[in-house]
Formats: C-alpha cells, structure tokens, sequence
C-alpha cells in the first residue's frame, strides 16, 4: 500500500514542481529551478532504492530531498518507511515528531493518512506500563520530571529507562530500571486475521519504612553518651 501511495503522490509532485507557480514548501537558500530538479531526482532515486527494499538508502535520499527542497511529504515518506526497518522505533518516533512538528507549523498533505500511521507506529513501538507500590501517597519520577501518583499507567517508547524513581512519605525511596527494548515483551496474537500487538506490563515496586533515627545518626554526627551522662549528673546535683 506504501509503494501505491509513494507512486501517486510521485505524479502529484512532478506536476507541482513543474507545472505549478505556487510554491509547495520553501527551499534553503531561495526557491530555484535547479533546486527543484535536484529535490526531485533525489526522491526519484529514493524511490528506487525503496523499490529495491533498501529502505535505508531511500530514507537518507529522501532527508537529502527534504533539506533541498521542504515538502512535508518527504517527512511522511521517511517516518512511513521506517515501519520496514527492524528494529527502529527509536529512529522512527524520531521521523514522526519532526513530521508532526512540520505538520503544526506549515501546510501537510496527507494528514489524515499520516496520522493514521502514526497510530499504527505507537502500537507497535510502546508499551504500557502500570506502576504501583503497596506504600500509601506514593508517586514516581523520571529525571527529574513528575510522572504522577500510584498506580500510575503510562504509554513509553521500546527502549532501556533507568532510575526511575518510586517514593512515599516515611519510606525510602527505590530506584528501578525498565529494559522495555527485549522483544519478549512484544508479543502478537491472530485477532480476525490480523495480528494485534500485546504490549502491556505491570510492575510493583515495594518500599521499606524508613528506620526511626536520632539526629545524630541522621546527620552522620557521633553520639556524645558520656557527656550527656555527665550534663545529667550536674543539673541535678546540690549546690
């Protein structure tokens, strides 16, 4: 469907390079012909490459069409062809924020489309995750950042997050690291002939009450048992 997509929307392209006066998007530098030819034979040979199931390839002929030549569907050609690499949901949530962002800022073809992609790229590159603790008023965080109180539910990237921080008043705090990247996490049932991602866990974080302490012993301070065994004996002592 993404081969079909990328060949009308080639048609489109070449009759707005080349029959059009209005611009489509804006050029580093200034509009020119030469930049539109260059843009324009760049993602011809992206689309080649693409053809060939070289998807890299294509995705970086297409960043070079795009900074000659910023058409927003560039950017939907590059985040939509990532779904074809393995293993790059880092990279392509990355091709979809600058898309997105593009979209807010300038005119988007296709937007409908693309935003339906993007759906299809959070089901199969996040996992939600349910954090609770037995512990009352607890709340978690992330460097630095307030993720909320327990149970806290969230959708993260497949990627490795570490000290994530759990705490409640008059517990100590624990820090945990979830490795969201492991594959087994990422599993897929038949659902009506298709295949449905199962991307969801649940993890309980336990908190340890913290110990009583003197202040002494809290600020680190060695305790001074004789002297005030001998403050005692003199506050009490006749004159």
């Amino acid at each position: 469907m993404l081969t079909n997509d990328l060949s009308k929307i080639s048609l489109l392209i070449i009759g707005l390079y080349f029959c059009s006066s209005m611009p489509i998007g804006y050029a580093k530098g200034g509009e020119s012909a030469r930049q539109k030819a260059l843009a324009f034979s760049l993602m011809s040979k992206g689309r080649a490459k693409f053809d060939d199931e070289k998807y890299i390839d294509a995705i970086q002929l297409w960043r070079q069409a795009y900074d000659t030549y910023q058409d927003n569907k560039l950017l939907l050609f590059i985040a939509s062809t990532y779904s074809r690499v393995t293993d790059a949901c880092k990279d392509e949530e990355k091709a979809w924020t600058a898309y997105l962002s593009a979209c807010k800022e300038g005119a988007c073809p296709n937007k409908k489309r693309g935003l339906e992609r993007h759906q299809q790229f959070k089901s199969r590159c996040y996992i939600t995750v349910t954090i609770d603790s037995s512990a009352p008023k607890a709340t978690v965080s992330y460097e630095g950042r307030q993720w909320g109180t327990l149970p806290h539910k969230r959708d993260l990237l497949m990627d490795q997050y570490t000290k994530i921080k759990i705490s409640a008043p008059g517990y100590l705090s624990e820090y945990i690291d979830l490795k969201l990247d492991d594959p087994s996490l990422k599993k897929s049932t038949p659902t009506g002939g298709e295949t449905k991602p199962v991307n969801k866990t649940k993890i309980k974080v336990p908190l340890n009450v913290i110990p009583p302490e003197s202040f002494f012993e809290k600020h680190q301070l060695p305790t001074p048992q004789i002297q005030h065994r001998e403050n005692r004996l003199q506050l009490v002592a006749p004159h």
